[in-house]
């Protein structure tokens, strides 16, 4: 006697089908035969994409608002002195997060960040890739994955911020230095495949923002150059080194606020779907022959 069970489950963004068939043999053979043919099949879509115009905007405001409100903290309670850091260069960023209570609101928020920042990367990767890039995918993969990374050193910066220990001093210095010139690179990479894409492209892609990411860079390449003379050949460099990191964190994050319009103008979506994904039953189909 043979016996069939159909099971459809179906929801907004979900479909699951499974299909077992039993055959009238004993209950060993059943259960190898189950696990031979039985299998469940999922497919995922998304209704409607996600819109995600806001993700670089995020990505640039929430950093450059969580040093600020950080140093507002601490000069509040009196941990650092009220100053201007990008003139009186009285500061560094890493002084803003150092002692509670403003070291929490440092990771809480900074943590997050390094988050969404990965998460514009591995999206931005994808694309320029759809988007039109594929002549020069190296670039493209490159740049990716020098994003991600800066984002994870910010992460080992941000965990290492506050602890008083040489090991934890050398990753959060690693990791402030690491993030900032793989974010730049990442960010420069960026720049030239839009100027490609303009030239390939001019009618998708908006005019003025790609000029003012360009600045961005150059302006980036010159504070770094600068930073490095002052600091080889000028003796008190220390006094004004403050400034520069202040200056350059500033650059970095409104190149993020800069992109923004890009995939604003653009009105960039997007929409996953998971198909054929195939889940077989357990290994371990020996059963005790005497059960009925």
């Amino acid at each position: 006697m043979n016996d069939k069970c159909l099971l459809n489950i179906v929801n907004d963004s979900a479909f699951v089908k499974l299909t077992r068939r039993q055959s009238d043999i004993s209950v060993s053979q059943r259960f190898t035969a189950a696990r031979r043919r039985a299998s469940l099949t999922i497919t995922m879509t998304t209704r409607t994409p996600v819109r995600l115009t806001w993700l670089p905007l995020i990505a640039g405001l929430l950093p450059l608002a969580t040093y600020h409100l950080c140093f507002v903290i601490s000069a509040s309670v009196g941990h650092l002195p009220w100053c201007n850091p990008y003139i009186d260069s009285c500061t560094s960023i890493s002084a803003t997060g150092r002692q509670v209570p403003e070291m929490l609101v440092f990771k809480g928020l900074i943590i997050p960040a390094a988050i969404i920042i990965a998460a514009f990367w591995v999206i931005a990767t994808h694309w320029l890739q759809q988007f039109g890039a594929q002549w020069d995918n190296q670039t493209t993969h490159w740049m990716g994955r020098l994003g991600t990374t800066a984002a994870l050193f910010l992460v080992i910066y941000t965990v290492a911020l506050g602890i008083e220990h040489d090991a934890y001093r050398t990753l959060r210095r690693v990791g402030a230095l690491l993030s900032f010139t793989l974010t730049y690179l990442a960010q420069l990479l960026l720049t030239l495949q839009l100027r490609k894409m303009q030239r390939a492209f001019p009618s998708q892609l908006p005019a003025w923002p790609i000029p003012v990411l360009s600045g961005i860079c150059a302006v980036l390449i010159a504070t770094g150059v600068v930073s490095l003379l002052l600091d080889g050949f000028y003796p008190g460099y220390d006094q004004i080194e403050d400034a520069f990191e202040w200056g350059f964190a500033l650059l970095l994050n409104v190149y993020f606020v800069a992109f923004y319009f890009v995939w604003r103008a653009l009105g960039v979506r997007i929409g996953v779907r998971i198909q054929s994904l195939e889940l077989h039953p357990c290994a371990n189909t020996e059963v005790d022959q005497t059960r009925t």
